[in-house]
């Protein structure tokens, strides 16, 4: 067993945080004494009211040279992984998602409901590989979607998967916004300078 005197820091992420403390005994009574977990602290809330939002990724073929495409082979990969090894720069130095925004899709909004990502670099649509060629990638979505999901054990077993139930979709806001979404992202890549 473990103590601490002042505070504990759980950081496992928005899935696995609510497994740990169910599985430690903290989390919603029934659930917990359902699986013979012995209750520390009794908390309703903890695996409810997961926000997940989900983006729609559109690719794009470009016809000049401006993606990262002609690095993908060995040799060029290799450059990349020895330039940042002697100076801790270049292209490895990234995740590539530097370009992005946060937009407001509609007039009245106070904060931003949709996010944008760019990615200077095209891959085949089973995501295993790269496609043949120039192009780049736009994520697109919601940034607060209302529609909430939950985490559950299945087993107070670590060795037995949760149950997560994502209901995307499932409230009336989420759609406008995603709707937008796709406006938004047509009307970006319409203008004269996206041409080529």
């Amino acid at each position: 067993m473990v103590r601490a005197a002042r505070e504990v820091i759980l950081s496992a992420g928005s899935i696995m945080a609510p497994v740990i403390l169910k599985r430690s005994g903290i989390g919603p009574v029934a659930e917990l004494t359902s699986h013979g977990i012995p209750v520390v602290h009794s908390s309703e809330g903890v695996g409810e009211n997961l926000m997940d939002h989900l983006e729609l990724h559109v690719q794009y073929a470009c016809t000049k040279p401006v993606s990262l495409f002609p690095w993908m082979s060995l040799p060029g990969k290799a450059l990349i992984g020895l330039k940042w090894l002697a100076t801790r720069r270049g292209l490895e130095a990234t995740d590539h998602f530097e370009t992005g925004g946060h937009i407001r899709s509609r007039a009245g909004l106070v904060y931003p409901d949709i996010q944008f990502h760019f990615l200077p670099l095209a891959i085949s649509y089973d995501g295993k590989s790269l496609a043949k060629g120039q192009g780049f990638r736009v994520h697109v979505g919601t940034r607060r979607s209302k529609s909430l999901s939950w985490v559950r054990l299945r087993d107070a077993d670590a060795l037995i998967l949760l149950r997560v139930q994502f209901n995307y979709m499932t409230h009336a806001d989420d759609w406008q916004e995603m709707r937008a979404c796709i406006r938004l992202r047509r009307e970006i890549f319409a203008q004269s300078a996206m041409a080529d």
